[in-house]
């Protein structure tokens, strides 16, 4: 079934508000309109049946890029309010114009706006995990070249995957991945507390680290397929708090 969107003009939304720890986020695209970086339309429509229930199609195109276009002012934390607050204390460090990078469940069931065109979904902001900011260099540098901030939020780190070796020269088989470890590539502020008391990020982590995840918590991927991952070229992300890692090395 096709999902219901507000219509709204661009002066209804510049004046309406959004729910406390909200962001809102303009798709980069709908998943019906998603083409590979190849130019290969990999999109289906919203009403689309899938049989094969471990088909996961709908998941790999999902969208779950956008460019932020509203925040709030500040975010609530009150571990004695568990209900209304969010789940760990942590700052806004997502800024007007950034592109993020937010939860794939949180992308399927959001509400979303249309504002003169464009489709817009309210995301909690619990649920972004690293956004890209643009960075101009000075005049005194020799390239003049874009550049992008990596903001790592909420406590997330990003592990690139590890591939498992074979087991000899003969083995041509792909193996995958370790969903137990990664490398560290990216990480930003550690959260200040958490409503769970038995959480914490005191682990001491850098980039470059091989991060090993607690027993029983599986990692999920930033993007799910090379052919549509836009963080970084074609490299694939594991993607965790990192309250979740036990060791790194």
């Amino acid at each position: 079934m096709e999902r219901t969107r507000t219509k709204l003009s661009k002066e209804e939304f510049e004046r309406a508000g959004i729910p406390r720890n909200y962001v809102a986020l303009g798709l980069l695209r709908v998943e019906k309109d998603a083409t590979t970086k190849g130019g290969i339309h990999m999109g289906f429509l919203e009403d689309s049946t899938w049989e094969d229930e471990s088909e996961t199609h709908p998941a790999d195109i999902a969208s779950v890029i956008g460019r932020v276009i509203k925040v709030p002012q500040k975010l609530y934390y009150n571990e004695n309010d568990p209900h209304n607050s969010m789940l760990w204390d942590t700052d806004m460090e997502l800024e007007i114009g950034d592109l993020c990078w937010f939860s794939l469940m949180e992308s399927l069931n959001a509400n979303e706006m249309a504002i003169d065109g464009k489709i817009v979904r309210i995301i909690p902001y619990a649920d972004c995990f690293v956004a890209k900011r643009s960075k101009w260099p000075t005049l005194n540098e020799d390239v003049w070249v874009r550049k992008h901030e990596v903001i790592c939020l909420n406590g997330y780190v990003l592990l690139e995957q590890v591939p498992i070796p074979s087991v000899s020269e003969l083995d041509q088989i792909d193996h995958g991945v370790y969903e137990d470890r990664g490398v560290v590539r990216y990480l930003g502020t550690p959260n200040r507390d958490y409503v769970d008391y038995k959480s914490s990020d005191d682990i001491v982590i850098k980039e470059g680290d091989l991060a090993y995840i607690k027993l029983g918590y599986r990692p999920f991927p930033l993007e799910r397929r090379s052919y549509m991952a836009h963080f970084e070229g074609d490299k694939l992300f594991w993607c965790l708090q990192r309250r979740r890692i036990i060791a790194a090395i």
